[in-house]
């Protein structure tokens, strides 16, 4: 049976600050192609223990047909666990069946380094030095009083007294620019999926993973249908944002707004541009497809004519159920 969920990570390998504390992040997807309520659950290995781990947020969350969550997986290593590689990963549950609804993540891993000791410092060989340092200036500060010879008095030379300079303020550091501790999610709905990446940029955030599903009502065809976080939330500058993409219906089925409008320009006959180069009385040759989309419906992906040659003949092609439902028609 097919995993109802799809779950990625970045990275396979988390860093760890301090050796002891790191944080991974999991995108989760919906492609079941229906509704489901998904509960998450970290799986460890390699003698990691389950408290050493925490799901930030709902654990149990609900996922629309193609919808996107984050999760972020918190871990705290105790300083009696010994140093080495430990590894988990993260598997989703369909809240309704968990018995049947599985899917399992990919495994990462995290070094644990070893829990620096305090250095002891040599406390005696310290007092020892000391006393032989202060008996030394003793000695010496004794030794120069007796034997110092007595002075002879100098004349003191007078000298003019001069201005003494006026100080000067140090300049003041100009003020450096700081940089937002948070930045607002771009709405990216129905934006290309070529352009995502530069917007993200452009807002201080990053790319971290985009589906592409299904689209056969030809909603968002190669347009973003989803995205997480949602816009506007406010997140930290430089988070990571996933996004899913429709995918249009395979050739010869296209979707409709490929069809829209002409350009005169590029749809003349080669016979016309040959008859009348000056463009005088030109008459824009019409695009296929504008018939298909007036009978089956402004959102239903049809047949497009484009791809039928002036030799083939009309039986080769079998054209799917229209808007009304109806079969079709054999030509003669």
């Amino acid at each position: 049976m097919a995993e109802p969920f799809a779950i990625t990570t970045p990275s396979a390998s988390i860093p760890m600050e301090d050796g002891r504390r790191g944080q991974a992040t999991f995108s989760v997807v919906n492609v079941s192609g229906r509704a489901l309520r998904g509960r998450a659950s970290v799986v460890p290995r390699d003698g990691a223990r389950p408290e050493w781990f925490a799901i930030s947020g709902r654990v149990e969350r609900e996922f629309p047909p193609s919808g996107l969550e984050q999760y972020e997986v918190e871990i705290a290593v105790p300083p009696e666990a010994p140093a080495g590689t430990y590894g988990f990963r993260l598997d989703m549950l369909g809240a309704d069946d968990p018995d049947e609804l599985q899917s399992h993540g990919e495994w990462v891993s995290f070094q644990v380094r070893p829990v620096a000791q305090p250095r002891r410092l040599p406390w005696l060989w310290i007092a020892i030095a000391i006393g032989v340092l202060a008996a030394l200036i003793i000695g010496g500060v004794v030794a120069f009083a007796v034997t110092r010879p007595s002075p002879s008095p100098t004349p003191v030379p007078t000298t003019p007294a001069t201005a003494s300079p006026t100080p000067t303020a140090p300049p003041s550091p100009s003020p450096t620019p700081t940089r937002p501790s948070t930045v607002a999610v771009p709405d990216l709905i129905d934006v290309r999926d070529d352009q995502v990446r530069s917007i993200l940029q452009t807002a201080g955030l990053v790319l971290i993973s985009d589906f592409g599903v299904p689209d056969p009502t030809c909603l968002h065809p190669n347009t973003i249908a989803s995205q997480s976080p949602p816009p506007g939330t406010q997140v930290a500058a430089g988070s990571g944002v996933s996004v899913t993409h429709g995918v249009p219906p395979a050739p010869p089925m296209v979707c409709p707004s490929s069809l829209a409008g002409a350009d005169p320009e590029r749809d003349l006959a080669p016979a016309d541009v040959a008859a009348d180069p000056r463009g005088r009385n030109r008459r824009p040759r019409p695009r296929p497809g504008i018939e298909e989309r007036a009978r089956h419906g402004a959102n239903q992906p049809v047949l497009s004519t484009s791809a039928i040659t002036p030799d083939a003949r009309p039986e080769a092609f079998q054209v799917g159920r229209g808007a009304t439902g109806a079969p079709p028609q054999t030509q003669r």
